[in-house]
């Protein structure tokens, strides 16, 4: 089973998944602060990376960053940078 980002995106506004969230966005700001990039297997949280990915993608469609990996990556070296 691959992951589908259509299929876990209502987890994301889960409590769970709003926890999960603040804590990537966490995550996240630390690593754009400091080198100005974040790759995506620094940012899991939890024992499921796909509710990782969910929340990482929940914040690209809502501009809060921009992917510039290329498409041929493996999902955990996913690289991301503010908007």
């Amino acid at each position: 089973m691959e992951y589908n980002y259509a299929e876990h995106r209502d987890w994301v506004f889960s409590e769970e998944g709003v926890d999960q969230l603040l804590t990537i966005m966490e995550r996240l700001d630390e690593q754009l602060q400091m080198s100005g990039a974040a790759r995506m297997d620094k940012l899991i949280v939890g024992s499921d990376p796909w509710q990782t990915f969910a929340c990482v993608d929940y914040l690209i469609e809502r501009g809060h960053i921009k992917e510039i990996t290329l498409t041929t990556s493996k999902s955990q070296h996913r690289v991301f940078v503010a908007r």
